[in-house]
């Protein structure tokens, strides 16, 4: 005989006329189905007497107290289903010395509490899929390789300006043939935006490729926090640089730049106006072609400067360490020094003609031919 408390409450209100006999089994479905919709049902069914003054408040919170609400769907395939064979056994888990195995005892005739020891897990159902068994699943760095080659095109007009805000990760800017800005990466581009000929880029926490064509007459790049790389460009310059190293080969418009917190690397340049300042890091300037009529400043408050001339450059050269030491390997026959010491160095090369400033606070400056 199955003696049920749960059971027992219920019939006891239908046998006082309490509770009808249809309500009565949508309780029973909830006690005996153990389902979300049974449960749901039978307490509305429940609530909804108390409304009508069926049956009293207390008979109320006793019907509640016999429903209990069932796991959640997933967790109801794996622990909802006993073994009515196991009723009577009781796991005792050991763990002998020295090994690293458990050994299972059950002792006959005594209760169990609440263990549940049949259940299924997910990959039993024939419809199970591992995620990496699904047409559409995709390992992160395959995600990564596939974001990284996408490429998307933005036409430009002639003369156009190019406006970067990048921050939190390193941003890269080549050459490209035609009329069209490449963005390579370009979820990497969380706003864009053009009008007339302006375009506006703006990218946070992404490494961030660009290819621009040569109607882009000038660029402004923020970078905050990542290094930077200008390659190859021919457009005027202007960069704002915190916390990352700036690298600038064989660029051929104005370069204004001032860097916060990192280092300078400048190649085969054959720019005519350099503007270079940095707060804490070392410049290195080699000027492609002969510098004739540029004008070079390098401005370092706390790192070495080191400038690199073509043997028939014709420029007039100040160079000045606070604390630290000037010095040149530049011969007596192409030179003609106005002043010279350990921290100062004026002198014209080759008869003067560019202008070059060099400034250190505490780094040394070196001017090599």
């Amino acid at each position: 005989m199955n003696d049920n408390p749960k059971r027992k409450t219920i019939l006891n209100l239908i046998r006082d006329n309490k509770l009808a006999v249809e309500q009565a089994e949508d309780i029973l479905d909830a006690i005996d189905g153990a389902s979300k919709e049974s449960y749901n049902k039978a307490r509305q069914t429940i609530l909804t007497m108390v409304r009508s003054n069926k049956i009293e408040v207390d008979d109320a919170d006793e019907l509640l107290d016999v429903i209990e609400r069932p796991k959640d769907d997933v967790l109801g395939k794996f622990f909802s289903t006993r073994d009515k064979s196991t009723e009577n056994c009781e796991v005792r888990v050991k763990k002998h010395r020295g090994s690293g195995h458990t050994k299972i005892n059950q002792a006959k005739n005594e209760r169990p509490s609440g263990v549940d020891f049949d259940f299924n897990f997910p990959w039993d159902d024939p419809d199970w899929q591992w995620p990496w068994e699904k047409s559409d699943w995709q390992w992160p760095w395959e995600k990564e390789a596939s974001q990284k080659n996408r490429i998307s095109q933005v036409d430009v007009t002639d003369e156009s300006r190019l406006i970067v805000r990048n921050s939190g990760g390193d941003l890269v800017v080549g050459k490209t043939e035609g009329q069209s800005l490449r963005i390579v990466n370009p979820n990497a581009a969380s706003k864009m935006v053009q009008e007339n000929n302006v375009i506006q880029i703006s990218s946070v926490g992404s490494d961030l490729i660009l290819e621009v064509p040569e109607n882009i007459i000038s660029m402004e790049i923020s970078q905050n926090g990542g290094d930077l790389a200008v390659q190859a460009v021919n457009s005027d310059i202007a960069i704002s640089l915190h916390g990352g190293d700036l690298t600038v080969p064989e660029t051929k418009g104005k370069i204004q730049c001032s860097v916060d917190g990192g280092d300078i690397s400048l190649s085969n340049l054959v720019s005519d106006q350099v503007d270079i300042r940095t707060s804490d890091g070392d410049i290195v300037a080699v000027m492609l072609s002969e510098v004739k009529d540029a004008a070079v400043n390098l401005v370092s408050e706390a790192g070495d400067v080191s400038l690199v001339l073509p043997s028939d450059s014709k420029c007039k050269v100040k160079a000045t360490s606070i604390h630290g030491e000037v010095s040149h390997d530049i011969s007596t026959e192409n030179i003609e020094i106005g002043e010279e010491n350990e921290n100062y160095l004026e002198a014209v090369i080759n008869d003067g003609g560019a202008e070059i400033v060099i400034m250190s606070n505490s780094g040394d400056v070196g001017i090599r031919i």
